[in-house]
């Protein structure tokens, strides 16, 4: 390039950056297909509203086939919405320099706060405002300015194969606010009916959604995954049982979630108000086929809450229900013989039926009832041992299920007594001692033994 090129093409640039290029560091002036908000006039400072200026930098990236809006460290108030616009053409995406760097605050209750796609989605079939490829990465949206109102902290429209990565979404817990919102195209007609456009293959990586009401809602999207995502509602909410969601898909097929933690209330005070994942009855389209890999729940009333049959093809591998009152509720079954000590929890749902299995060991850990029980529980192992100091009898075994299988070490102090509950061999009491060893099996209705067995 020669000199008199040279002072051309910085002139274009100069010209193209108009009043925004006034006093900019040389790392704050735009390279090509990349939009500093700062060059339009952003400060970062929390204090003034900066939606214009960033939207001047989102509709530049725009208008120029695409590009990076890019967000120096800095904590970026807005009075209105930002909206990445509608586009199959290009790729905008917004990055900032860190999860706990670049902030986004709405300033103003009852907005969304940053959009992708139009306001609304189109009706059902139709698909003029589709969305694809926008995106978001390494930055916070935080709702802590909000004092009222139902607000968002970021919402896809119809959106296909966007992406949010390295996002932490916060503080979005006034009155029904959302975290993170993914809505499509609601079919006007009934169940089992085409639903599209929805919001489609997307990818959520790292994204962490924190005390927010309503952390993620789904309102029709297909297909879309999540890898090593934590949603989690505010604790200490008094409200009516089984109405706050950590995650609620209302409509939509095949979402999948891998390494997903969801946290609700520990405290069984609140407890009962919180549900970890909620899968609608759908009243329109389907809520099928979702499938979760590797999932913790941790402090709900049900760590997953199926509506009923209508919601089909569910599956869940490696499950564990932490510290809440039941696993799992599909409209008729709670899962209630197996969640206290046997967590880890398989759910599969072909059709409309569910069957609930728990993981257990090939060699499941030996439990030691406590002392002086006479009806010792024995959910969740097969082999237990006695450890009295003193006379005790065992009239039952609490909390079995049919046809399960239990091996009892007994010791000299405990006698396991012939009862309607427990029938020993020809129904004589069952008198300890050292190395001695039984097994029962529970018909339904009561414990049969069938085993007697003692080492030296």
């Amino acid at each position: 390039m020669n000199r008199s090129e040279a002072i051309k093409t910085i002139g274009a640039i100069l010209t193209a950056g108009g009043p925004h290029m006034v006093g900019l560091t040389d790392s704050q002036v735009p390279s090509p297909g990349l939009f500093n908000v700062q060059a339009f006039g952003a400060r970062g400072d929390g204090a003034g509203d900066d939606q214009g200026a960033i939207q001047s930098a989102i509709d530049a990236a725009a208008r120029s086939g695409g590009g990076v809006v890019w967000f120096p460290r800095g904590k970026y108030r807005i009075h209105s919405s930002i909206v990445v616009p509608a586009a199959t053409d290009k790729t905008v995406v917004l990055r900032g320099e860190g999860m706990r760097d670049t902030y986004v605050l709405p300033g103003v209750n009852g907005i969304t706060a940053i959009r992708f796609g139009d306001a609304a989605p189109d009706a059902s079939g139709a698909t003029d405002h589709v969305s694809q490829y926008g995106g978001m990465e390494d930055m916070s949206v935080s709702g802590s300015l909000l004092t009222a109102g139902t607000s968002v902290g970021v919402q896809f429209v119809e959106m296909q194969k966007g992406w949010l990565r390295n996002v932490i979404i916060e503080a979005f817990q006034k009155e029904a606010s959302i975290g993170l919102h993914l809505r499509g195209s609601m079919t006007r007609q009934g169940t089992a009916t085409g639903t599209a456009p929805h919001t489609w293959r997307c990818n959520f990586t790292n994204v962490v959604v924190a005390t927010a009401i309503r952390p993620l809602v789904v309102e029709n999207g297909d297909e879309n995954d999540f890898f090593s995502c934590n949603f989690s509602l505010p604790i200490g909410v008094r409200a009516p049982s089984n109405s706050l969601s950590a995650i609620e898909v209302v409509q939509g097929r095949n979402n999948r979630f891998y390494g997903l933690l969801v946290n609700g209330d520990r405290d069984p005070a609140y407890r009962a108000a919180y549900l970890g994942i909620k899968l609608d009855a759908p009243t329109k389209g389907d809520n099928l086929g979702h499938q979760f890999y590797g999932l913790v729940a941790e402090g709900f009333n049900y760590g997953v809450y199926i509506e009923g049959p209508s919601v089909r093809d569910i599956v869940l591998l490696g499950f564990n229900s932490s510290i809440s009152a039941h696993a799992f509720w599909n409209g008729s079954d709670d899962g209630s013989v197996d969640n206290q000590r046997q967590n880890n929890i398989a759910i599969d749902m072909v059709s409309d039926t569910l069957h609930y299995r728990p993981r257990r060991a090939p060699w499941p850990e030996s439990f030691t009832f406590a002392y002086g029980e006479s009806a010792p529980s024995v959910r969740g192992s097969d082999t237990f041992a006695c450890s009295n100091t003193k006379p005790t009898t065992i009239r039952d075994f609490a909390e079995g299920r049919s046809g399960q299988v239990i091996f009892v070490r007994l010791d000299r102090n405990t006698t396991i007594a012939a009862t309607g509950n427990i029938r020993p061999i020809r129904n004589l009491n069952l008198v300890g001692s050292d190395h001695l060893m039984a097994g029962f099996v529970f018909l339904g209705d009561r414990w049969e033994q069938i085993t007697l067995s003692q080492n030296g």
